[in-house]
């Protein structure tokens, strides 16, 4: 089950309002770089974003191109979309009069985070009015940000980790990175199944993978990572990423299990 996602290569969204709501496909990287490819991406109902609009310049390649023909991660598609999750945006027109063309950050998710603004200078001059997305993702971007760690276990005898032998103090190692979350939310029944120290050249951090169970009988896991794809598989023409002085160490039985026993739990939620 882990590897099936693993393999996806595409992005569909659902027709629906949920807000964050992503489902991966099973495309072929090359119908990803054709004119009218599953190229549209939505975040909530805030942001609607047609990718192959985009300009071919800088970071804003097709879908499932890295630029050299060579597949891109699902992970990395939502990155190289340029869609941010550090707080909302804005859409505005073009001075041409074409609609929908600039994309402006105009608040950071959050309290405000001395370490953060001052490595990313842009922050500063948020209002900071925007919930926290620690009260629905159970923890959040802070600190240094950026930088590499391994998935450390802190809930050896959690169902998560049935079955993987895994015990307290073990770690998947290079799963966390480039990006983690920090500073969990106080959130009734919200469980750290993860945690450790990160490293960077921006300094050290503490990450946080959680898990609390939701008001409508629904369950939020947050790994804490943008790799936890690269520990389910590695597609052909996959390129593995390295930021910041770390890197994912690819496959790992234990990833796979882990998913494969959240999935489980999922289905078993009631409806």
């Amino acid at each position: 089950a882990g590897g099936g996602l693993g393999r996806a290569f595409g992005l569909k969204v659902s027709s629906g309002d949920t807000p964050l709501l992503l489902q991966l496909l099973p495309a072929a990287p090359a119908a990803l770089g054709r004119p009218g490819g599953p190229r549209l991406l939505r975040v909530g109902r805030q942001l609607a974003l047609a990718l192959h609009r985009l300009p071919r310049d800088r970071d804003a390649g097709a879908v499932g191109d890295a630029g050299d023909g060579r597949a891109r991660h699902p992970r990395q598609v939502g990155r190289r979309g340029g869609l941010g999750g550090v707080g909302p945006a804005r859409l505005a027109g073009a001075s041409d009069g074409r609609p929908n063309r600039i994309i402006s950050r105009v608040d950071r998710f959050g309290p405000r985070d001395m370490i953060g603004d001052n490595l990313f200078h842009s922050m500063e001059t948020l209002p900071r009015t925007a919930p926290n997305e620690a009260d629905l993702i159970g923890a959040r971007s802070t600190g240094p940000v950026v930088g590499g760690a391994d998935y450390i276990c802190s809930a050896p005898d959690h169902w998560l980790f049935a079955n993987t032998g895994m015990k307290q103090g073990d770690g998947i190692p290079g799963l966390v990175g480039w990006e983690w979350h920090g500073d969990p939310a106080e959130i009734p029944g919200l469980e750290i199944v993860a945690q450790g120290t990160t490293n960077s050249g921006a300094g050290n951090g503490t990450y946080t993978s959680t898990l609390y169970p939701g008001p409508k009988g629904n369950l939020v896991f947050n790994a804490s990572t943008c790799w936890w794809g690269d520990g389910l598989s590695e597609p052909p023409g996959y390129v593995r990423p390295a930021a910041h002085g770390a890197s994912p160490q690819g496959p790992d039985k234990r990833v796979q299990i882990i998913t494969k026993n959240l999935l489980d739990h999922l289905k078993r939620l009631p409806t």
